[in-house]
């Protein structure tokens, strides 16, 4: 569990009821006669779903016999914190630095859309994060690539080396900055990074033209909310959920913690009949259906209390059957974290077959 628990941390638990029990909980259990202390990511009426927060690989179905009970407290050298109080503590310290991000852009004037990261989480969850480090993603104009760059390292920030391929660093660079106990990531985005828009064979695929009027698009679409007295432009609801549906395409269906800012954002937008023809309409003249249909079963798979706010979406986007059978052959569990590499290979294939 680390960093949220180091060793020599001392945690208090309490015994509560199974359905007081909720995703995100960090709980101690029994598991081959050991006690495990990890965090709900997953939950129904029976049985619960964990894994450690560095760990890659999940845990399994946790019977609720087998739960002893749910952190409340930790106890770190002589002080001893709720843990709400940690997350609490954390999400404003975050918060503050990308109002103070949002601030240094403003003051360059730079036209810019928050597409994922806290302000969409508090705005669609009305949670704080239960994490101990953040990543932001923002998107912005080609032409405002190196002011901003600029803007960010004056601010602290470090550049981080790109990934080992896929992503052109004129479409996105990533800085980081150590803050509080935790790091918070900015990604500059120029264009939604759901593609390997490195590879010469993706435009063959998809055009970047297709992509270059996608992002100008994204970048007018937005909707303006408010925190600590400060306007944050993130993009608007229908805009949102097709990025992060492809954002869960791009992260090889891995991530329930995805699918559930999903089901918020549905559940908050109530999309209308109207609102989804028009947002069927939007996925299909950008040519965006074989990424984000098979993004809807999963979706659907694990909350169809959704169903009546997405399914005329899902039935004009809909492809042939083999598409999301592939995709889970391909990506068997949303549960695990696959290596960056062997995951992007697995996507490239989707890609180039379907």
């Amino acid at each position: 569990m680390v960093p949220m628990l180091m060793s020599g941390d001392s945690v208090e638990y309490e015994r509560c009821s199974f359905s007081k029990l909720r995703v995100h909980d960090i709980i101690l259990f029994k598991k081959n006669k050991e006690l495990i202390a990890h965090r709900i990511i997953f939950k129904t009426q029976t049985y619960v779903i964990t894994r450690g927060d560095s760990n890659t690989k999940a845990d399994g179905k946790i019977l609720r016999r087998y739960i002893i009970g749910r952190a409340i407290k930790i106890k770190r050298r002589d002080s001893t914190t709720p843990i709400e109080n940690v997350y609490k503590a954390q999400s404003n310290i975050f918060l503050n630095e990308i109002i103070l991000v949002k601030k240094a852009l403003d003051k360059g004037k730079t036209q810019f859309a928050v597409m994922n990261g806290l302000p969409v989480n508090l705005y669609y969850e009305n949670k704080h994060l239960k994490r101990i480090s953040d990543e932001i993603d923002l998107l912005i104009s080609g032409e405002s690539m190196e002011k901003c760059s600029n803007t960010l390292l004056k601010l602290g920030y470090l550049r981080q080396p790109s990934s080992l391929f896929g992503i052109h660093p004129n479409h996105k660079r990533i800085f980081a900055k150590e803050i509080g106990t935790g790091k918070i990531i900015v990604n500059l985005n120029t264009q939604p990074q759901f593609l390997m828009n490195r590879l010469t064979v993706i435009n063959n695929i998809y055009p970047q033209s297709k992509l270059i009027q996608f992002s100008k698009k994204m970048l007018v679409e937005t909707e303006q909310i408010y925190f600590h007295k400060e306007k944050i432009q993130i993009l608007s609801p229908d805009y949102m959920f097709i990025y992060l549906s492809l954002m869960f395409f791009h992260n090889n269906f891995q991530g329930i913690f995805r699918l559930e800012l999903l089901r918020e954002i549905v559940k908050k937008a109530r999309f209308s009949k109207k609102k989804q023809m028009e947002i069927a309409s939007t996925i299909i003249d950008y040519r965006l259906e074989r990424y984000i249909y098979p993004v809807f079963v999963q979706l659907l798979r694990f909350f169809p209390d959704i169903k009546n706010y997405i399914h005329i979406i899902q039935d004009r986007i809909k492809q042939n059957n083999m598409h999301h059978l592939l995709v889970g052959k391909l990506f068997p569990s949303i549960f695990n974290n696959e290596p960056q590499i062997q995951a992007s290979v697995r996507r490239l294939i989707l890609i180039l077959i379907v």
